[in-house]
């Protein structure tokens, strides 16, 4: 008897959503490493294409995780995380 390729689905869904999150966790991780940059031993230029190339793979990683985790996650995670939301609930109280 043939297995029905499409029986597989939701489990390769839930496989790409679990590698979604985790790197929606790991896209954290380049601005965490953009406060110790300051303290390191680098020349300035060296420096802002360290903290460019941070930044890039931050968001890269973000945008991976929309592509995997579907992007209704990654919005509400961003919506979640920006500052200038956590402004407005403040203004509005």
């Amino acid at each position: 008897m043939e297995e029905n390729p499409l029986s597989q689905t939701p489990r390769r869904i839930a496989w790409l959503a679990r590698v979604g999150v985790g790197l929606l966790l790991l896209s954290f991780v380049p601005y965490l490493l953009l406060l110790a940059l300051p303290f390191l031993p680098l020349s300035p230029a060296q420096k802002s294409l360290t903290a460019g190339t941070f930044v890039a793979g931050g968001e890269a990683m973000f945008w991976l995780c929309a592509l995997f985790a579907g992007r209704e996650v990654a919005l509400r995670f961003r919506e979640k995380l920006s500052p200038s939301v956590w402004w407005r609930r403040i203004r509005k109280r």
